[in-house]
């Protein structure tokens, strides 16, 4: 292209040069070659092929499912830079959490303005005057005409009334989920509307899973150099069996059972190479790494969905994902972190999350919920839009501590005067509400049954054994605690045991199966670099499991307290 303008008059070379700048800046991938840089050199898609066409993707609506370290952040960066300096929109970064952000801000966003001059010479101070000497605020950029905004997910809010073109959720499964929503209509009064969700998965069917299975799915495609065949790139299937059991690389497989094997490095040494790729269809190792291109598994879709995994980039060996993987197959912790941070895959751990098969266990033949009940009955609400309201038979003595419940009623109501006419329907002598959100609705509430109902507040930050705990005021205060992950730990195995029984017609209750199926447990990293167990549910609707809960609660507190529960003004005295 330089030997073609010297050739040309100085007109046309003029011309040339503004053609090519105008094509450079309405391309992603061509601006970034031309102007970011990063700490090792020049910007560059050597031995990361894959990214390519998302850098040059032009639609407005992209999700990545993604793997640890695979290139991605430095998309992000680039994008948002690109769209600022040459259009002069308005990006939103948002990130996880605030601390996050900041060491983000610095190390990556501030670092590629250091060695991208060309980008810096634009960042201008709020006022409009140029940086000189030091950078902008942490939480604001303004390069040209544009800026880029960066918060996070838990202070979102604070920025919505400023005008937003295009939005960037980063680890979306690590994010604040609850104001997501608010940003993506913010963009209605933009003529942009671009978003961008991209995240290490979690689990299955939530997160940015959840957004990937939506989208039109592209995987990255390879061609076989001995047969041609044109295959997704996977682990399994390539690397190993389909089943996970054993790698296909025959030398290897040995290896791994070599005491001198220790690691991922003396695998590789020991082979002399790199562990093979195979091809599905003829069997011969295959190069990875050759050119490939995305597929659309679900084509014309608005949103573009791109899945990426260690295995697609050069600087990733196959040996280390081998021994990652073979080290951890006994350990439900250690492979729900090679499928996410590995792989670029969901995992859910065995056994994590209640199924419908456990609860069509829990299904009694023949039996049909009552409209009304004479039995000691106990019951749980979940308060939201809806009042969820689960109600259950106590069967055998309470205060010899019965713990098997059966459900006489399940069903979403819209106030509380109609949960108050269950009261008596159904003899109910403990119910536990969720206090939070509408903390003076239920209040009101309880006030009216005192002794009967009480308000249940969850602890995410459970102190000392048990977890169902007295409010601060107890007994007055009618306001218990609940060790979150403890008491959905119970409620879960009440279920797995058979000790909460439901309908024949469970199933057709609806929404009740999918709301109990929506907590998944897994493990994630606590402030002391400890492992804690947490419930999330990914955005999908829970408030059954919760009304479950409460209900569970409310027996405890009948075989707890051990009170003669038909005499409400009793009771009363002695809890509240």
């Amino acid at each position: 292209m330089a030997l073609l303008r010297k050739s040309l008059s100085p007109d046309k070379r003029a011309l040339a040069t503004a053609l090519l700048k105008s094509r450079v800046r309405e391309n992603l991938a061509l601006w970034a070659v031309a102007h970011i840089g990063l700490e090792r050199g020049p910007f560059r898609f050597d031995g990361h092929e894959y990214l390519r066409a998302i850098y040059g993707c032009t639609n407005r609506r992209i999700v990545v499912e993604k793997s640890a370290q695979c290139g991605i952040s430095t998309w992000l960066i680039a994008r948002s830079f690109w769209l600022a300096k040459e259009f002069a929109l308005r990006v939103l970064y948002v990130f996880p959490a605030k601390a996050q952000l900041s060491t983000f801000v610095a190390d990556r966003v501030d670092r590629a303005l250091d060695d991208s001059p060309a980008i810096k010479a634009a960042l201008r101070h709020q006022d409009g005057e140029l940086l000189a000497k030091r950078r902008d605020q942490v939480g604001l950029k303004h390069l040209g005409r544009g800026a880029i905004v960066f918060v996070g997910s838990k202070t979102v809010l604070d920025v919505l009334a400023m005008p937003i073109d295009d939005v960037i959720i980063d680890e979306l499964d690590f994010c604040v989920g609850e104001h997501l929503g608010k940003v993506e209509r913010r963009l209605g009064h933009s003529d942009f509307k671009g978003m961008q969700k991209v995240s290490t998965p979690t689990l299955d069917e939530m997160g940015i899973n959840a957004e990937y299975l939506a989208s039109d799915r592209r995987v990255w495609t390879v061609a076989c150099a001995k047969c041609g065949e044109e295959q997704e790139l996977r682990f399994f299937g390539g690397v190993y069996d389909l089943d996970g059991r054993d790698v296909r690389d025959a030398r290897a497989c040995e290896l791994l059972a070599s005491p001198d094997v220790t690691g991922w490095q003396s695998l590789a040494d020991a082979l002399g190479r790199d562990v093979h790729v195979y091809c599905r269809k003829c069997g011969k190792p295959m190069n990875r790494l050759t050119p490939g291109y995305w597929l659309a598994q679900q084509p014309g879709r608005e949103t573009a969905g791109f899945k990426i995994s260690k295995l697609m980039s050069a600087t990733n060996a196959v040996a280390e994902l081998v021994w990652t993987y073979h080290r951890g197959r006994g350990n439900q912790t250690a492979l729900q972190d090679f499928y996410n941070f590995d792989l670029g895959e969901p995992y859910t751990p065995k056994g994590a999350r209640i199924d419908p098969a456990m609860l069509d266990r829990c299904r009694l033949e023949g039996y049909l919920m009552p409209s009304v009940s004479d039995a000691a009955c106990t019951a749980g609400v979940d308060v939201g839009a809806k009042l969820h309201v689960r109600i259950s038979e106590l069967t055998g003595d309470a205060a010899a501590g019965a713990t098997v419940r059966k459900a006489v009623y399940i069903g979403e109501l819209d106030t509380f005067d109609e949960v108050a006419a269950l009261m008596a329907r159904y003899s109910i002598r403990a119910m536990v509400v969720d206090h939070l959100p509408e903390t003076r609705a239920t209040e009101d509430f309880a006030a009216r049954f005192p002794g009967r109902v009480f308000l249940a507040e969850y602890d995410t930050h459970p102190r000392g054994a048990g977890w169902l705990k007295e409010g601060p005021d107890w007994p007055g205060s009618r306001i218990i605690k609940l060790d979150r992950t403890a008491s959905l730990d119970e409620s879960g195995q009440d279920i797995l045991e058979r000790r909460d029984l439901l309908p024949e017609n469970a199933r057709a209750i609806p929404e009740y199966y999918d709301h109990m199926s929506a907590p998944v447990r897994v493990l994630e990293d606590a402030a002391d670099g400890n492992k804690r167990a947490v419930y999330r549910e990914g955005g999908k609707p829970d408030h059954y499991r919760h009304a479950v809960n409460y209900d569970r609660a409310a027996m405890e507190i009948i075989k707890t307290f051990v009170l003669p529960l038909d005499e409400p003004a009793v009771a009363a005295r002695v809890i509240g």
